[in-house]
């Protein structure tokens, strides 16, 4: 189960057994360390060595494109905005107010 769970063949219900187990038992946790290691010994014994022209491509690739500005958006003037608004209406809605009162007091 543990091989299994190195390469990520273990169904979800495994996987929560193979960690629990790792975190309550040391012998299963100095075991998965070992497989750990040999598979990592393993994987860098056959692993092949790209051309060293292919960095040079990549490098010169991403130089030449151009770089994309993002305009931030901030809800904050949007706000700040709206709150411009709401106050102005305010002041009229409060002097029609008061000058509706005072007509209404001279009558």
């Amino acid at each position: 189960l543990l091989e299994k769970y190195l390469i990520g063949e273990t169904t979800p219900a495994n996987t929560e057994m193979v960690e629990s187990y790792i975190e309550r038992y040391p012998e299963v946790q100095n075991a998965y360390n070992t497989l750990q290691h040999n598979l990592e010994i393993i994987a860098k014994t056959n692993a092949v060595e790209a051309p060293k022209h292919i960095l040079n491509n990549i490098l010169d690739e991403l130089d030449d494109t151009p770089v994309i500005k993002l305009n931030s958006t901030s809800k904050y003037k949007k706000w700040y905005k709206f709150s411009i608004a709401a106050s102005i209406a305010a002041f009229i809605f409060a002097g029609t107010s008061i000058y509706f009162y005072d007509q209404t007091q001279k009558l």
